[in-house]
């Protein structure tokens, strides 16, 4: 269809080039040719949209690890964060019960006291 576009623009006469092709296979092959090279052109292009979408996929994915990475680090600092305070709180039982044990004889001292 693009080769009988092309044709109906350009000149149909008959004879011949000077190699001897007759002009009317000429002028179809030179309609090819530019029919041929403009689906070239094209196919470049959407070979390049096609390179730069996976460039940003890549990006993004490469983003997308950054943020992983950092995220895992987060992780691993939170997770030491609460070790050290369950450590600490656990300490904290300890004394506390402590305490109450000797809260608790202090009690029965005093009350043997004042009997």
């Amino acid at each position: 269809q693009d080769i009988q576009a092309l044709r109906s623009q350009g000149s149909m006469g008959g004879g011949s080039t000077s190699g001897g092709i007759p002009t009317a296979e000429a002028e179809d092959l030179r309609m090819q040719i530019a029919v041929q090279n403009d689906q070239a052109a094209k196919l470049e292009q959407q070979l390049l949209a096609e390179r730069r979408k996976k460039e940003s996929a890549s990006q993004d994915r490469s983003g997308s690890e950054s943020q992983l990475i950092a995220l895992r680090a987060e992780n691993a600092s939170l997770n030491q964060q609460l070790v050290q305070v369950t450590d600490e709180l656990e300490a904290n039982k300890t004394k506390y019960q402590g305490a109450m044990m000797q809260w608790q004889q202090n009690k029965k001292s005093l009350q043997g006291q004042l009997e």
